[in-house]
């Protein structure tokens, strides 16, 4: 696929509709009669509308096997199946496995480019850092990260949690436990060995160096680690900047704060040259800190007053 702002569009809203995606709707969203829009996709994007949906929704599905409990019934029935069986056919016909043998093998599914500014899950035989279009420092989103919230991973605790769904997305197959003690958050566990508990603002204070947490956290997972303090004099293009440079090139940002208190979040879209961003949030959903926030069809939270 080449850039152009209607492939852009088009598979943005596909990506952003993968639970619940409606033709009729879709061509009501743009203007468009059914048959025009099936036009335009194909000829945009070199494959019809809904084999590039099933593909999308397939890949999703293979996702959720990898990296959650839910039993094979209950991914069939959230992707629109009627029966595991109907799913099971349909998945062995696109991964040449069934589903319980795809989450016993583990292959490798990952973040790549789908279009200049949309990033989304695919199943690859190799890690996709190196494969790039083109970058859109315009507007950028990074689809299929895993949703952040109290009491994921059977945690409380913010910033390990955004650690494991970043890397998740990133296809660093590695334990919640792993991260927890590698970061530093497991030091909660000398008093209360019962559940990993309550947030950030502890685990902020357990390094003589208070942002060392988050180089551990980096680290954990091999990547390299970038942090940009708020200072006095620090600007808002700064910040803007910052996020525009690392989530052009398809990789999430862990920031603090966004909506409610101070906490990490997960910062995995912009638009309008990074004034306003997307993502995921652990207070999105509060009314005493979300009073200017949208949610997207995918649940990510959209805010400009940040």
């Amino acid at each position: 696929m080449s850039f152009s702002t209607i492939t852009y569009a088009l598979v943005n809203y596909v990506e952003c509709h993968l639970e619940n995606m409606n033709l009729k709707k879709m061509a009501e969203s743009f203007g468009f009669s059914e048959i025009y829009l099936r036009e335009l996709f194909y000829r945009n994007v070199n494959i019809p509308i809904m084999q590039y949906y099933k593909r999308r929704k397939m890949i999703a599905s293979a996702f959720e096997l990898l990296h959650s409990d839910k039993k094979v019934l209950t991914i069939a029935l959230e992707s629109g199946f009627s029966n595991p069986e109907s799913y099971t056919r349909a998945f062995k016909k696109f991964f040449g496995m069934t589903p319980s043998r795809f989450r016993l093998e583990r292959p490798l599914i990952v973040r790549r480019q789908l279009e200049a500014g949309v990033f989304s899950l695919e199943c690859l035989n190799k890690r996709s850092d190196d494969i790039m279009l083109k970058e859109n420092k315009h507007n950028t989103i990074l689809y299929g990260i895993r949703k952040i919230e109290f009491g994921a991973y059977g945690s409380e605790t913010a910033f390990p949690i955004c650690v494991k769904a970043v890397s998740e997305y990133l296809g660093e197959d590695v334990s919640y436990a792993y991260i927890m003690a590698a970061t530093g958050a497991a030091f909660r566990l000398v008093w209360n060995q019962d559940e990993w508990d309550l947030s950030n603002v502890d685990i902020y204070h357990a390094l003589r160096e208070s942002n060392d947490i988050y180089r551990y956290g980096a680290n954990a997972l091999g990547r390299e680690f970038s942090f940009l303090e708020r200072k006095e004099g620090t600007s808002r293009k700064e910040f803007i900047d910052f996020m525009k440079d690392t989530i052009a090139k398809g990789y999430p940002v862990i920031a603090l704060g966004i909506i409610g208190p101070p906490e990490p979040c997960i910062v995995a879209g912009f638009e309008s040259d990074g004034d306003v961003v997307m993502g995921w949030n652990f207070f999105q959903n509060d009314p005493q800190f979300a009073t200017a926030v949208e949610t997207m069809d995918n649940g990510y939270f959209r805010c400009g007053a940040w």
